[in-house]
């Protein structure tokens, strides 16, 4: 009877062993059957182990487009159990991102159920993602941002950029042959300051010493990013099937306890909103972002608050979920840092590196402002150059389809490659040179709709572009007018970028030389 036992036994894990193997064999040739070229992909890990290899992902991508995409619309590619289209055809990425939403509607899916993330709207899917995305739009919309909502904040934040740029110069014992003092120092540091502070204080309320070395919430938010693409994240990628063990450890271990420590310390500032809003009647305005709340010796005063404001109402009313406001809350939070702080310090290094453009750049900003046509196509212009998301403009196919002679299967996920896109000489005239004069309006009239990808496509396209923009420019006309920015022997050239998560960021110190202007 054992022996018989432990025959059945083994006859049937073999078995197993063979459909499991029959099936992955199967998987892997998805895209060889449908004539879509691709490097050939390992059994277990599909084409992770190269893209593993590369500390820049894009730098894979376009090995694979030059040797795969080149002559097609697009290559496939596999992450584990995942499959990637790239798309290399600005029309087939705009019938899958725009003309074509009932059938690429939803983001690829997260790898982990990422802790509150997973119910913001870089994860909610469906009509649930609809919904909660049309309750966030207004608060970043073109009019509120361009009214100057948000400009008692934003000024404030680069005063303080402006005393740290300042204070670094006294302390610095650069000294030119006219006794003029400078100072050399890595800006993406500061400019990740600089961004966290306008975050906090536009979007909470809150004002944060954010140029001290221990500022906590500072560490928490640069901790997180360098815990994001974690051991539990690559291991989830390629065996799903440990989705939810690898979650629980996630959320509990390991970059989930930073999204913890910056919880408690946004929860105990929102239960004080959320407590006064209960008790304001004048809150019910939709209008109305301020409140008034009292401070530790019992004293009212006015703080603004913008987005939490908007979503404490809806919160009240229970239009959202508490998991969803607190998602959204960190979304906010944590996008509003890191992508803008890039696109900063790519701007400063650019002004840097081009002084003829920083000098005309100067001039028109100190005539025209924030109206300035040029500083409008220096910002796209840096924003193209240097895209600071490259790896996130993704779809995923919702059912089967066939879009401009591509055979797409339900789960593909078709990829928009953001950085080769805005590269190609094909595309863009001169595409590796820095070209402001390219954004001028009657060259914008050539462009293809899919062309810039910047801020994503279609309905899904970036949430905060406007605010973002906003406080670039803004930030720019300051430094311009306060500072000559220059390259010091010790600053990249070129810039070269590393991409940890989806996000490009520096691959070294980024150091700049700063002089105060005398009026």
């Amino acid at each position: 009877m054992i022996a018989e036992i432990c025959i059945f036994s083994f006859v049937a894990f073999i078995t197993s062993l063979f459909f499991t193997y029959k099936n992955r064999v199967d998987y892997f040739n998805s895209f060889k059957k449908r004539n879509i070229p691709g490097p050939p992909p390992n059994l277990l890990l599909g084409n992770y182990r190269e893209i593993k290899k590369h500390k820049n992902k894009n730098d894979v991508i376009e090995k694979w487009l030059k040797q795969y995409g080149e002559k097609s619309k697009c290559f496939g590619y596999y992450v584990g159990q995942k499959r990637y289209i790239v798309l290399n055809d600005l029309d087939t990425i705009n019938q899958v991102f725009i003309k074509n939403v009932k059938a690429f509607y939803n983001r690829e899916d997260f790898a982990l159920d990422a802790k509150y993330l997973i119910d913001s709207v870089l994860a909610l899917k469906n009509e649930r993602w609809a919904y909660v995305r049309r309750i966030l739009t207004p608060v970043f919309s073109y009019t509120k941002v361009h009214s100057g909502t948000f400009d008692p904040e934003i000024k404030a934040s680069i005063m303080e950029l402006n005393n740290e740029i300042i204070k670094r110069i006294r302390e610095s014992k650069m000294v030119d042959l006219n006794g003029q003092k400078s100072a050399e120092f890595d800006i993406h540091n500061i400019t990740q300051a600089f961004t966290l502070d306008v975050i906090s204080r536009t979007s909470f309320g809150l004002e944060e010493k954010v140029y001290e070395p221990d500022n906590h919430l500072m560490r928490i938010v640069k901790e997180y990013f360098q815990f994001a693409g974690n051991i539990f994240v690559e291991l989830a990628m390629l065996v799903p099937v440990l989705k939810a063990i690898l979650t629980y450890i996630n959320n509990n271990l390991s970059s989930g306890r930073l999204i913890d420590m910056m919880t408690v310390k946004l929860k105990e500032h929102i239960n004080v909103f959320l407590k006064q809003f209960q008790n304001n009647s004048k809150s019910t305005n939709d209008e109305d972002d301020e409140l008034e709340v009292k401070d530790q010796k019992g004293k009212y005063s006015q703080q603004k608050a913008k987005v939490l404001v908007s979503l404490i109402k809806k919160l009240a009313d229970k239009s959202i979920t508490e998991h969803e406001f607190i998602g959204n809350i960190l979304l906010i939070l944590l996008a509003g840092y890191e992508t803008t702080a890039n696109t900063v310090t790519n701007a400063i290094y650019l002004l840097a590196k081009h002084q003829d453009i920083q000098a005309k750049l100067r001039e028109e900003v100190r005539k025209d402002g924030l109206e300035s046509k040029y500083l409008d196509m220096f910002w796209h212009e840096n924003l193209r150059f240097f895209p600071p998301v490259t790896l996130f403009v993704t779809r995923k196919a919702g059912e089967d389809c066939v879009i401009n002679g591509t055979q797409f299967l339900k789960d593909d996920i078709a990829q928009a490659p953001v950085w080769l896109i805005h590269r190609n000489d094909n595309i863009w005239r001169d595409a590796n040179k820095f070209i402001p004069e390219r954004w001028s309006p009657e060259e914008r009239k050539t462009f293809h709709p899919c062309q810039f990808l910047t801020y994503g496509l279609g309905q899904k396209a970036c949430l905060g572009l406007n605010f973002a923009n906003y406080e670039g420019k803004l930030l720019m006309i300051n430094l311009l007018k306060e500072f000559q920015i220059d390259a010091t022997k010790d600053t990249p050239d070129p810039l070269k970028f590393i991409t940890p998560t989806v996000i490009n960021n520096p691959s070294t110190p980024v150091v700049i030389k700063f002089t105060k202007i005398d009026e």
